[in-house]
């Protein structure tokens, strides 16, 4: 299914152009209902079966965005990674499958399947994906301006 929009595309944080076309619901659609249940196998399925749209050998998908709080999937192709960022809120990273490093400005953090980091609001920190890897990731976000 494709929806046309001049929206906030919701993991790149660009803006669509008219020309440009969705490939999953509107996130306002998508995450309209009151209950969720998730099978992340199912999912990281769907995921994959999506045209092809990686960002530097990763692929990703927001579950569940609800105020602050945002889930979401990931899968890296083995040497991809997720740029030096911060983030104003709490991270949980927890590894499903594979084997990330997670590097903030004091530690890097060897990650197996099973592992989960937590990161306070304000850490610097990359993601490197050391072998082909599943992460789920858990946002909070904290502050007035950080979410609607």
């Amino acid at each position: 299914m494709k929806f046309d929009a001049v929206r906030l595309e919701e993991s790149a944080g660009k803006i669509m152009s008219e020309s440009e076309t969705r490939t999953r619901e509107h996130p306002e659609t998508r995450f309209a209902a009151s209950e969720d249940r998730f099978g992340l196998e199912d999912q990281f399925r769907l995921l994959m079966t999506e045209p092809d749209t990686s960002r530097k050998g990763h692929r990703q998908k927001a579950l569940l965005r609800e105020g602050p709080v945002t889930l979401a999937i990931y899968a890296f192709e083995a040497g991809s990674r997720l740029p030096d960022h911060v983030v104003d809120g709490v991270v949980l990273i927890h590894v499903l499958e594979g084997h990330l490093q997670v590097t903030t400005d004091t530690e890097t953090h060897d990650m197996q399947a099973g592992h989960v980091l937590r990161l306070s609001a304000g850490v610097r920190h990359d993601v490197a994906a050391i072998s082909p890897s599943r992460m789920l990731l858990t946002v909070v976000l904290e502050g007035p301006k950080s979410h609607p």
